[in-house]
């Protein structure tokens, strides 16, 4: 078991590896729209994978890869719920790469400042809303049961504090903790 271990993680490495040259030789560094087909992620069915890659408007598309993202939300829910925690680890992991996607997508394009506000504004009101599900499933999996949940959350928490910053300005929100116990201000 040590060795499959080693072969999967070192097999996702080189995959986050690939995956970052590839965008690093992306068309959006040439001044180019991205396809960003790239970085999907692998767990997607091929309507899935068709529905977001056929979305010609950047917005339609995030929106596309958000309700997708909900979707997996949902199975998630109820693979915990039914104690099947490797289906949850998949649905939860495709997730948070959709959702990485989508951001990253984003960020890529280059759209006027007015048209890339309102998809950031999309898509944190679309994470504000689905974070409740999203703690729900973390709280709801047992210790060790699931990789994937409280990563999971605490990417995606990172994905819209990132968007807060960029509607409201750089520091709305720091990344930083701010330490709120008035007893520890000593």
């Amino acid at each position: 078991m040590g060795i499959r271990v080693h072969i999967l993680r070192y097999g996702f490495l080189t995959m986050l590896a690939l995956c970052l040259w590839w965008t690093g030789s992306s068309p959006a560094l040439a001044g180019e729209t991205p396809t960003g087909t790239e970085c999907l992620p692998l767990h997607l069915t091929d309507s899935e994978r068709n529905s977001i890659q056929t979305e010609d408007d950047p917005k339609d598309r995030v929106e596309k890869c958000l309700k997708i993202g909900l979707l997996r939300l949902a199975q998630a829910k109820e693979a915990i719920q039914n104690g099947d925690y490797s289906e949850a680890d998949v649905s939860l992991e495709t997730y948070n790469k959709l959702i990485q996607y989508a951001y990253g997508y984003t960020r890529s394009l280059n759209l006027k400042d007015k048209k890339k506000d309102g998809i950031y504004r999309t898509m944190e009101t679309t994470l504000r809303r689905q974070l409740p599900l999203l703690e729900c499933i973390s709280r709801d999996c047992p210790d060790g049961a699931s990789r994937y949940s409280q990563t999971t959350l605490s990417q995606v928490k990172g994905v819209r504090t990132q968007l807060l910053n960029y509607v409201f300005g750089a520091d709305f929100i720091r990344a930083e903790a701010v330490n709120t116990n008035p007893s520890d201000n000593r």
